[in-house]
């Protein structure tokens, strides 16, 4: 009896100390041959995606530090969220003095989590390190390891306890809460990170029809109105991908976009060979697409405009503006039997009262100009791009460029720049306007 009644007293006072205790614990053994500086150890949160083939924590440590400050200018609080809290195995050893004999059974490197304040500690041969983190509040996480192997045995993780905490099995399963002994479930594996490929999906899906002919000839898919891309072709890797997924590869981004600027070069002073050379390699379907399309980046789409605007444009312009002073009488047949130029005869400006006669080229661009009043719609009133950039860069500036070019060859009606001010600046250009009539995106200047 006085053994039992022995029992129940310990056991009893275990339980009061059980739960004046919120430390929990789990180890990682670094095996003999396994350089420690290659060895990361820690805690992940969700939060955690960077996957690279070397940890670096300049790059992988993302980190937000939220400070309070009080009226006299005082820090009351200061608490910083990061996506990981991972140590580096060579950095925790140069923490301790004496690391033991780690030749034979190898390096333990310990993780404790303090539930009750929020902080995390790093343990080195069983010493303390002296280094901590403090935890935001509702923070999850995850037991981590980073390596860079360098011998055939390398790790592994030991779930046990040490002394004055539990094992880390007591915090994660209900049914093990508050337990000093170590529980492993059955088929434990360990997750680890792997690098996906993204494909971008159209944001329009496809219209087809489906029609069953017969049970002998099967079914017959038609497809009315296709989606169409544009792809960006690399011969160096023989792989081509679509070209609004180049906001996401900025090397690819900066060369095609260095590319049309080149090629706007190229197109300079009137050069009209290389610019009809230049239409086979961009075609009026990409430029018709690439102006047309919301979602194009905006290094890409200033570059479209750009190639446009020298290519087609330029020499026109050029033109208009360099013969905006000079006046040609076209000698029509109605003119050839009259002395014009004679200084006493009557009929000396029969063009002032008689038919009118133009000899100015003419320039079938009226669908860009189209779009160009539809895309300035588009535009207005926006803060930001659909890809992220300001949207003075990525749409009013290639657009505004456009439009003057446009207004110079003369493809811009009255009606037309009446209707773009009026998009500019209602309250001045537009005699109806009223405060709060027109909608927020239809007005590129606010007031």
């Amino acid at each position: 009896m006085k053994v039992l009644r022995l029992r129940i007293i310990l056991m009893r006072n275990i339980s009061v100390i059980c739960l004046q205790i919120d430390e929990y614990y789990y180890g990682l053994r670094i095996f003999p041959g396994q350089d420690p500086a290659n060895v990361w150890v820690g805690w992940v949160t969700p939060k955690y995606h960077f996957h690279a083939n070397n940890f670096n924590a300049s790059e992988a440590v993302r980190r937000c530090r939220f400070q309070e400050i009080d009226q006299y200018g005082g820090s009351m609080q200061s608490l910083e969220y990061r996506n990981c809290y991972m140590m580096n195995a060579a950095s925790l050893l140069e923490a301790v003095p004496d690391t033991g004999n780690a030749k034979v059974s190898g390096i333990l490197i310990g993780c404790i989590i303090d539930t009750s304040i929020g902080e995390l500690s790093f343990l080195a041969a069983g010493q303390d390190t002296g280094i901590r983190f403090k935890l935001e509040p509702g923070a999850m996480l995850y037991p981590a390891a980073f390596v860079a192997p360098t011998a055939s045995e390398i790790l592994q993780f030991e779930l046990g306890r040490i002394r004055y905490t539990f094992p880390l099995s007591s915090a994660m399963f209900k049914s093990t809460r508050k337990s000093l002994v170590p529980f492993c479930p059955p088929r434990l594996t360990v997750e680890k990170l792997q690098p996906y490929n993204w494909a971008r999906v159209p944001n329009e899906c496809l219209r087809t029809t489906a029609l069953k002919l017969s049970d002998v000839r099967g079914w017959s898919v038609l497809c009315d109105d296709p989606v169409r891309i544009m792809s960006v072709y690399v011969p160096e890797k023989d792989m081509s991908f679509d070209i609004l997924e180049m906001i996401e590869k900025p090397n690819y981004l900066q060369f095609h976009r260095q590319t049309l600027n080149l090629y706007c070069k190229l197109a300079a002073h009137g050069n009209q060979k290389v610019a009809h050379i230049l239409c086979g390699h961009v075609d009026e379907d990409q430029i018709m697409y690439a102006i047309k399309n919301h979602y194009l980046s905006g290094p890409m789409r200033q570059g479209f405009h750009d190639f446009l605007i020298a290519v087609h444009l330029k020499t026109h312009v050029d033109a208009r503006i360099s013969a905006a002073h000079e006046y040609v009488v076209p000698l029509v047949p109605e003119l050839t039997t009259k002395n014009v130029f004679n200084p006493s005869s009557e009929d000396r400006f029969p063009q002032i009262c008689g038919k009118s006669v133009s000899i100015r080229p003419i320039m079938v661009c009226s669908e860009v100009q189209t779009k160009y009043v539809q895309c300035d719609r588009e535009s207005a009133g926006a803060s930001y791009g659909q890809t992220g950039e300001s949207v003075e860069v990525s749409n009013f500036r290639p657009l505004f460029k456009l439009f003057n070019s446009l207004m110079i060859v003369g493809l811009i009606e009255d009606d037309d720049l009446r209707y773009v001010m009026k998009l500019i600046h209602p309250s001045a250009f537009d005699e109806n306007y009223e405060p709060g009539q027109l909608a927020s995106h239809e007005a590129i200047v606010h007031e």
